[in-house]
């Protein structure tokens, strides 16, 4: 069978954009041919590349709510085009499925149908707007052949809240990126060195891009409720700016300037390296955050996760087995409770971690999440 992967951003540290990458590459060993159109020959591109995978790079941008009626008229005109045109490579390349990365893109959906191809679509995101996910969601289940959810709370948001009820519709959780060549995990990490802090103190990571709903403010919170003195306990901020938001990152910046504790690195290339680095990983959004990677990958490396509870965090950690769970609002006070309880037993620290990395290889293996996917492209 010949696969088509459709995504919608080039970002090499967007989760989503890393699973439609490791789908392409991966499902090729179980003898289906793939290729995969992306918005840019950027970024992520290059591991396309590498792995000689056929890319078409063609416009792509999601439905939005803020643009002018010149603009969405423009956005219309767009979608028409880009749909036929999806139709005619599908005919051309004899494409048997077109799986669409994202739910925002209701145009691929349908360029994919009208050029005959069965159609699977990934909910990658959660959407506040009612209207918003109604629309989408109802687009999604009519066009696609099968919906995949990345976890039980986004399939309970997007399609169970605003009454849609498909038997096509189904959760399939991502798996481990364990043989991803791209994100290795390091046997060793001069990330504490790099930085200056102490191979003794208790490291603390926040591993996120800095915008709010990341919720790092509530992790500076936490650094100033926290009982160990400074020295005992650090407390990284790992994440880069983004375009629209560096007000955040500056506020940040202002309150961490003289907290002995607390030190923001900006962006990080090798993110495996400094969690690696780590004793203890946070995430703590403020926000319906799916199934984010980087607690998988907090596990994956034998650390406890303190996690909000709050998206397919729950779904991932299991409270006090795996990590730590706090509420999904308010200040730091539950954070700093939770890193002392970590601090203050390094052998539970130690255990509780070492589930973790057991609980995630056995419950997210990647070879079953490929034989899935494999098995699910060919009933569809």
């Amino acid at each position: 069978m010949k696969v088509l992967y459709i995504g919608s951003t080039t970002q090499v540290h967007s989760g989503a954009c890393q699973w439609m990458y490791r789908m392409a590459d991966q499902v090729r060993s179980y003898g289906h041919q793939t290729a995969a159109i992306l918005p840019a020959e950027q970024g992520i591109a290059e591991w396309y590349e590498s792995a000689d995978i056929d890319t078409y790079y063609w416009w792509s941008e999601p439905l939005r709510r803020k643009r002018n009626v010149l603009g969405q008229l423009w956005f219309l005109l767009l979608a028409v085009l880009a749909s036929l045109r999806i139709a005619a490579l599908v005919r051309s390349e004899d494409v048997d499925v077109v799986h669409v990365n994202e739910v925002r893109y209701p145009y691929a959906l349908f360029g994919a149908r009208l050029g005959g191809a069965r159609v699977v679509c990934h909910v990658r995101a959660n959407y506040e707007s009612r209207t918003l996910r109604r629309v989408l969601s109802t687009a999604t289940a009519i066009l696609s052949h099968r919906v995949l959810c990345v976890s039980e709370r986004t399939k309970e948001i997007m399609f169970d809240d605003v009454g849609i009820d498909s038997d096509h519709v189904q959760v399939l959780w991502d798996g481990l990126p364990v043989d991803d060549d791209h994100k290795p995990i390091p046997q060793e990490s001069s990330f504490r060195e790099e930085y200056g802090i102490d191979q003794e103190t208790t490291l603390v990571l926040c591993l996120s891009k800095l915008v709010e709903i990341k919720g790092q403010e509530r992790v500076v919170d936490a650094a100033q409720a926290v009982n160990p003195p400074a020295g005992d306990v650090t407390f990284a901020l790992v994440g880069g700016s983004v375009a629209g938001h560096e007000e955040y990152e500056r506020t940040l910046r202002r309150d961490t300037r003289d907290m002995e504790n607390v030190v923001m690195t900006g962006f990080y290339e090798d993110a495996m390296a400094a969690i690696v680095a780590c004793d203890v990983l946070v995430h703590v959004p403020t926000y319906e955050d799916p199934f984010p990677n980087v607690v998988l990958e907090g596990m994956m490396c034998g650390k406890p996760v303190i996690g909000a509870s709050i998206g397919g965090i729950p779904e991932q950690v299991i409270d006090g087995e795996t990590g730590i769970l706090v509420p999904a609002t308010g200040e730091g006070d539950d954070i700093a409770t939770a890193v002392e309880h970590l601090h203050e037993d390094p052998s539970k620290r130690n255990r509780i971690g070492a589930r973790a990395k057991d609980h995630v290889e056995e419950t997210l293996d990647p070879e079953r999440y490929y034989e899935e996917l494999d098995a699910l492209y060919r009933r569809v």
